[in-house]
């Protein structure tokens, strides 16, 4: 689950990127980056969703419940 969260920090981070590029880019690369922003936010999903998956094996631990509130802070 540690990839998992690398990879969804560093899309987030690629996510951010895309907005301030949006904002104070060159303006005839808006549809690449929409582009990059969609690949960023399905890689946030897919790597929280595989974190969501992951958590079935912790049964009634309280890493569960930290684990999900932080799914819940980055959506």
């Amino acid at each position: 689950m540690i990839t998992s969260w690398k990879i969804a920090i560093r899309s987030l981070i690629n996510l951010e990127n895309a907005v301030y590029l949006l904002y104070n880019g060159n303006k005839n690369l808006v549809t690449d980056d929409i582009t990059s922003a969609y690949m960023a936010y399905s890689s946030i999903n897919a790597s929280l969703g595989n974190i969501a998956i992951n958590l079935g094996i912790y049964k009634g631990s309280e890493y569960i419940f930290t684990e999900k509130l932080k799914i819940k802070t980055v959506l």
